[in-house]
């Protein structure tokens, strides 16, 4: 049997994406995004049949983790970060 060597950030990299995709708002605006490209806190919001604040919460724990990014306009606008997307499967992928 080979045993893989696995570097500590592939590991912290790994459990970062596991803990914050563990909530299921944050899974289904992922989904969102990947399925509309980009949209604003309150249309998916509107999407999800909570409160704007909750949507903003959940989006700015995925920006903070790097998952979606923000642009500025006259409102925000959210996107995936899918270059850190595909870092992060990697990383899962390494540890399997």
């Amino acid at each position: 049997m080979t045993v893989k060597k696995i570097k500590f950030d592939q590991i912290s990299s790994a459990h970062n994406l596991v803990h914050c995709l563990k909530q299921p708002h944050r899974q289904e605006i992922v989904e969102l995004l990947h399925k509309h490209l980009s949209m604003t806190a309150s249309e998916i919001a509107e999407r999800l049949g909570i409160d704007a604040s909750l949507a903003h919460h959940h989006l700015s724990i995925l920006v903070r983790n790097g998952l979606v990014d923000v642009s500025k306009h006259s409102t925000a606008v959210y996107q995936l970060n899918y270059l850190k997307l595909t870092q992060v499967i990697a990383s899962l992928k390494a540890l399997g």
